[in-house]
C-alpha cells in the first residue's frame, strides 16, 4: 500500500486523515497532505532545491507536529514550497528524532495558486498509532 490521506472535515479548520505501510512513509504522506491542503495542485511545486530537515519531540504525536510546523514554517519564512519527502528515519530512543531531505522551490505566484493559509498544525484530535498492518495518523491544521 502506498501512503493515502483524505481530508477531515471539522468545523473552522481542516485535517488530515493518513495511511502508510511504514512510519517513514506516514511522514512523508502527510507532508503530501499538507502541501496539498496548500495548494489549488502541489504537482506544479517542481522538486529543483533540496534541503535536510531535522525534527526532535518527546513523541510521535509531537514529532508529527513539529515536522509538518517545520515545513510550514519554512514556506511561510522563507517561501520555499515543497513537493518531495524523503523521511530516512524516525527514532524513538526516549525521544522521537526524524530525519529528512525535502525537495521542492520557491514560491511563484504565476504558476502556484495557494488554496489555504496553514496557521498552525494543532494537538486538538491528534493520533499516530500502529494498526496490525499499518500505521495511522490524524491531524488538524488551524486555517
Amino acid at each position: 500500500m502506498a501512503g493515502s490521506f483524505e481530508l477531515i472535515d471539522h468545523t473552522g479548520d481542516v485535517g488530515l486523515q493518513v495511511r502508510a505501510d511504514t512510519l517513514e512513509e506516514l511522514f512523508e504522506t502527510a507532508a503530501r497532505g499538507l502541501f496539498s491542503l496548500m495548494l489549488e495542485d502541489p504537482d506544479t511545486v517542481r522538486p529543483i532545491r533540496r534541503r535536510e530537515v531535522v525534527v526532535r519531540a518527546a513523541d510521535l504525536e509531537e514529532l508529527l507536529v513539529s515536522w509538518l510546523s517545520e515545513l510550514n514554517f519554512l514556506f511561510s519564512t522563507e517561501g520555499v514550497l515543497f513537493a518531495r519527502f524523503k523521511v530516512h528515519g524516525v527514532e524513538t530512543n526516549g525521544k522521537a528524532i526524524l530525519k529528512a531531505q525535502v525537495a521542492g522551490e520557491p514560491y511563484d505566484p504565476e504558476r502556484h495558486e495557494l488554496r489555504l493559509e496553514i496557521k498552525a498544525v494543532t494537538f486538538h484530535k491528534l493520533f499516530v498509532g500502529k494498526t496490525d498492518d499499518h500505521w495511522e495518523a490524524r491531524v488538524i491544521f488551524d486555517i
